[in-house]
């Protein structure tokens, strides 16, 4: 017969790294942790400066937005729609990083560059001003 498992195998087994409690401070960073492989969301086409291309939102149980996409009709591989990805991954982290995705959007709409008008001149603008006017993309 074999010796399954030692005492002190046993022991870090049991001991849990996570179970450490979470501080929290003013802005209360908690990390959201997605529960299952697939999340509702909603896609809508967008242009801006003669470009289009789609918003890909997904949501979380409490359907609050956590995850963005944004994919273009240019070729797959081109500076735009590896752009494309960029924005993408640094909305969603940021959406994640807190408890309450509209202190992340407020934070993220006070750093977007505006023309003059007040619009916003990036797509990254673009998207946090239409998430902060509804988190479901509606007109």
């Amino acid at each position: 017969m074999q010796k399954t498992d030692s005492p002190a195998k046993m022991q870090l087994i049991s001991q849990d790294n996570y179970s450490s409690e979470q501080t929290k401070s003013v802005e209360e960073l908690i990390m959201y942790e997605p529960v299952e492989n697939r999340r509702r969301g909603i896609t809508k086409r967008y242009e801006l400066d003669n470009t289009k291309f789609y918003v890909n939102i997904q949501y979380d149980n409490s359907l609050l937005p956590r995850v963005v996409r944004i994919f273009s009709d240019m070729k797959y591989g081109s500076q735009f729609s590896d752009m494309c990805i960029d924005l993408s991954d640094n909305i969603t982290e940021r959406l994640q990083i807190r408890k309450d995705p509209m202190d992340s959007l407020s934070r993220m709409a006070k750093a977007a560059p505006r023309r003059t008008s007040g619009e916003a001149a990036t797509i990254q603008g673009l998207i946090i001003d239409e998430l902060i006017k509804s988190y479901y993309l509606e007109d």
